[in-house]
């Protein structure tokens, strides 16, 4: 089963937080923490990965916080979980023929394969604005489609 991380998913919703914020002063971890229920702790380690990928920015002083590098609309959510999680990978075998010891007769690779594809393009299209509230979600209007 694929399966994403509380990791991403707690990086996620600090992240849609932010994007709320853009435009507006930088948000402080503690208001993060206590909005999004996670450890102060651990969101400030959330917020290094993420600030070393060059997502966001952190500012000090009274009223410092944190804050997007950019717009919501230009940071995809393929970039947050290939800084979070590393590429998108459904099997060891998808991404090279060398991996298995059934990959010459194997046919389900390429499934595989098309299946990662798939959500790959799904991440590149969705962004953090998509998971704003009230910014119209693409991404709640394309589950409704299915």
């Amino acid at each position: 089963m694929l399966n994403v991380s509380y990791r991403t998913e707690y990086a996620i919703r600090a992240l849609v937080t932010l994007a709320e914020h853009w435009e507006k002063p930088p948000v402080g971890l503690s208001r993060i923490a206590v909005q999004k229920d996670v450890s102060f702790k651990y969101l400030e380690q959330l917020m290094m990965a993420l600030r070393k990928a060059g997502l966001v920015k952190a500012m000090r002083g009274r009223t410092g916080g944190y804050s997007l590098t950019r717009p919501p609309a230009a940071i995809t959510l393929a970039e947050v979980l290939d800084v979070l999680e590393g590429p998108v990978q459904i099997r060891d075998c998808a991404p090279s023929d060398h991996a298995c010891k059934f990959s010459k007769d194997c046919l389900v690779k390429y499934l595989w394969r098309e299946m990662e594809r798939s959500l790959v393009t799904i991440l590149k299209n969705r962004t953090l604005a998509d998971l704003v509230p009230g910014n119209g979600n693409k991404a709640r209007a394309g589950v409704a489609k299915a």
